[in-house]
């Protein structure tokens, strides 16, 4: 994370004492705690444990979105806890950790260039956030002879002291491969496989049973 969030300096540059932000008829009021770390509301606004400013949700998708356009797996590992996974869609999940996460990015560019993500229409509780978005990029697989791919998702972000703990999402599987001018028994058996491993799932087993 860089040394300013939001224009704003990390607190390492503050005095030893931190100060506790609330706000109060639109403004900000400080006090100063005796003890300790930089509090902000209930909400997980502030930093509270690792002397940094914590970033709101909105604030983090567009970190993370930056991240993956920038190819920078050291700033998208940022974004999560240091067991944080992430769950592509087409991918699967990724391994807990800065290197898993990094790994997964990797897997990207390895198909795809000048990508494109905007979140927008976020919403979020302490610990679980949902994000809309908007994704596209420029194909590098020789079938696909350079198209732009572009579709739309959601995003599901598990959240831990403001970082997150596990990113998967949803979106149309069949309209984003369809862009990549797939033989339609390709695309058949991709979209048999990913439906297989859907029925295999634990929390699926009563959707796939016939009758009452």
């Amino acid at each position: 994370m860089s040394a300013n969030v939001g224009g704003l300096q990390e607190l390492s540059s503050y005095p030893s004492w931190r100060w506790l932000i609330e706000p109060f008829r639109g403004c900000v009021k400080r006090k100063r705690l005796f003890s300790g770390t930089y509090i902000g509301d209930n909400r997980g606004n502030e930093a509270r444990t690792d002397g940094r400013l914590r970033m709101t949700f909105s604030e983090r998708l567009e970190q993370f979105a930056a991240a993956v356009e920038a190819g920078n797996g050291d700033a998208l590992a940022d974004c999560f806890t240091d067991d944080g996974v992430y769950d592509d869609y087409f991918f699967g999940p990724s391994k807990p950790g800065r290197a898993g996460i990094k790994d997964m990015l990797a897997h990207f560019f390895e198909g795809g260039k000048n990508f494109r993500w905007e979140f927008h229409d976020p919403v979020e509780s302490p610990s679980l956030g949902y994000a809309s978005y908007r994704f596209s990029y420029d194909s590098t697989l020789p079938e696909a002879h350079g198209a732009r791919v572009a579709f739309e998702g959601i995003g599901r972000f598990k959240l831990k002291d403001g970082r997150i703990a596990h990113y998967s999402e949803v979106f149309d599987r069949g309209m984003a491969l369809a862009q990549l001018d797939f033989a339609p028994e390709r695309l058949k058996k991709v979209a048999t496989k990913y439906a297989a491993k859907f029925k295999q799932r634990p929390e699926t087993a009563k959707h796939v049973k016939t009758g009452s």
